[in-house]
């Protein structure tokens, strides 16, 4: 009898042990989750915050406001006449200018897109039109440009066209 009650206290004690270790084991699992859930919401945060800096050092800024009212003026039907706009025009130094306000903005969006420190989806809500408009004007002659300036002119900008366009076609709930 001693035999058989030691062999149900062991296996009363030996179960619950294991239900205090199942139940230590569930919140460890309960307090890793909460924690994978904080550390998205810090970096979906961070990436907001870095976004709206984004924005406002360019779409909200007067420089860059005044660089777009001039992009949309440039109109060309061949690359003399894109060349003529930056190097030969009276108004190349302000069309330059223009230019590079615009395109080092999208090129340093392009590489923050490209090193996943800001997701696509903030640049698609906020400014598909402003980077689709500014590249599809230069691409028919990029591969010109950078034979004539430099190999990688607008390569971030590329990038970045091509990951929205990309993003669109599988969130077409996006606008643009």
């Amino acid at each position: 009898m001693i035999e058989t009650l030691a062999f149900v206290l062991t296996g009363i004690g030996l179960a619950a042990s294991i239900v205090y270790y199942a139940n230590i084991l569930n919140n460890a699992n309960k307090t890793r989750e909460l924690q994978l859930k904080a550390q998205q919401h810090a970096e979906e945060t961070r990436q907001a915050q870095l976004f709206m800096n984004i924005y406002n050092q360019g779409l909200n800024n007067q420089r860059f406001q005044d660089a777009q009212k001039i992009m949309i003026t440039w109109k060309w039907t061949n690359f003399e006449e894109l060349w003529n706009t930056f190097f030969e025009s009276d108004d190349a130094e302000t069309n330059m200018d223009a230019l590079w306000v615009i395109s080092g903005y999208y090129e340093g969006v392009g590489v923050l897109v490209k090193e996943d420190l800001l997701h696509i989806r903030y640049v698609a809500n906020l400014m598909t039109h402003w980077v689709t408009s500014f590249w599809e004007l230069f691409e028919p002659y990029i591969g010109e440009l950078r034979v004539r300036m430099y190999p990688r002119l607008f390569s971030e900008t590329e990038y970045l066209y091509n990951e929205l366009v990309k993003y669109i076609k599988e969130h077409p709930e996006i606008t643009t």
